[in-house]
């Protein structure tokens, strides 16, 4: 029988390196959006691109909290 702590580990692993990578693409976008755009479609840019992330990241936040809650609640109802 798998680990499920050691399973949910890895999933949070996995789902951070994927977080890393918005985040290194969004710092990429916002330089060339600051180099090809105007100041207000730049604007707009960066207000859509951030506000995407944030919400990304709260979601997965979110997520993972409730499956580590849900772990804890079936670890102790076990014992």
């Amino acid at each position: 029988m798998p680990d499920i702590h050691n399973k949910l580990f890895i999933q949070m692993q996995r789902a951070n390196a994927m977080l890393t990578l918005l985040n290194l693409a969004l710092v990429l976008w916002t330089l060339g959006g600051w180099l090809a755009l105007s100041f207000k479609s730049y604007g707009i840019s960066l207000v859509i691109g951030w506000g995407l992330r944030w919400l990304i990241v709260r979601q997965v936040s979110s997520h993972f909290q409730r499956r580590a809650l849900d772990n804890y609640a079936a670890q102790t109802e076990r014992s």
